[in-house]
């Protein structure tokens, strides 16, 4: 496979989705909430004169609905593969996290008034159940150039994929911005392994970050260093009441269990 590629950015509804593509295929980072799938096709016959079906494969980085929400109907209606974390779908797993995933759904319709976007519909299937499980550290079906890293703390199914050929990573909602200003995700789910996850994305060689909220030319190393300083700063209103909110996920109760 050639392994050039560009980077086309498709501005979702609340998440900026990116198409890498190939001479022969494309890769979708992330899949952006369910209405996100018509952008995602007008986006590769109007602009790429593609059809959809070029995309060979499409990453989850993780369960929110802004991210995960158009996934399921992306394979349905066009075939396409998904990949993801193994531990994507116990986030929201049984009725805990059926009421988690509706809450969670209000929390990203609460972000579009905040941004006074036209609402648009954002409650889909909870469960991804992908095709392809990307462990920490596995290189991506059909697209060995790209790496699967997983990175706990917004939830426990995060992960970012990078390019080591070129140093250019996706970290999902692991790197943040909201008006010109680097913030943490919300919630932080796992404080201490964000931090962990932080360190990790601080070893390595990346020279370009693409964001999935907002968008930095600034220094990736930075860029990360920052934002592990903030964990230990006390919240924000909005990141509290988003913190009280996670409480129904079976994988955030199990989590508290263990450390008492």
């Amino acid at each position: 496979m050639n392994k050039a590629f560009k980077v086309h950015k498709i501005e979702g509804y609340i998440v900026n989705l990116y198409l890498i593509e190939y001479s022969d295929r494309m890769l979708l980072l992330d899949c952006g909430s369910v209405n996100d799938v018509n952008r995602i096709v007008k986006y590769c016959e109007e602009v790429l004169k593609r059809p959809v079906g070029d995309i060979k494969l499409a990453i989850v980085s993780h369960c929110h609905p802004d991210h995960a929400g158009g996934a399921v109907c992306l394979r349905k209606k066009y075939g396409i593969p998904l990949a993801a974390h193994p531990r994507i779908d116990y986030w929201y797993a049984g009725a805990g996290g059926c009421v988690q995933h509706l809450l969670d759904c209000y929390l990203a319709t609460f972000v579009a008034r905040r941004r006074k976007l036209k609402l648009e519909r954002i409650l889909s299937v909870r469960r991804v159940k992908p095709d392809y499980f990307l462990d920490d550290n596995a290189l991506l079906p059909f697209f060995p150039d790209w790496q699967a890293l997983y990175i706990p703390g917004h939830t426990s199914g995060d992960i970012a994929l990078y390019n080591k050929e070129t140093g250019i990573l996706y970290p999902g909602d692991c790197v943040t911005e909201v008006g010109g200003k680097l913030v943490l995700p919300v919630p932080i789910s796992f404080p201490q392994a964000m931090a962990a996850s932080f360190d990790r994305l601080a070893r390595l060689d990346i020279k370009q970050l693409i964001l999935a909220h907002g968008n930095t030319s600034e220094d990736p190393r930075k860029v990360i260093d920052y934002l592990h300083t903030l964990i230990d700063k006390p919240r924000n209103p909005m990141s509290v009441s988003a913190h009280r909110m996670q409480v129904f996920s079976p994988e955030y109760r199990r989590s508290i269990k263990k450390a008492r």
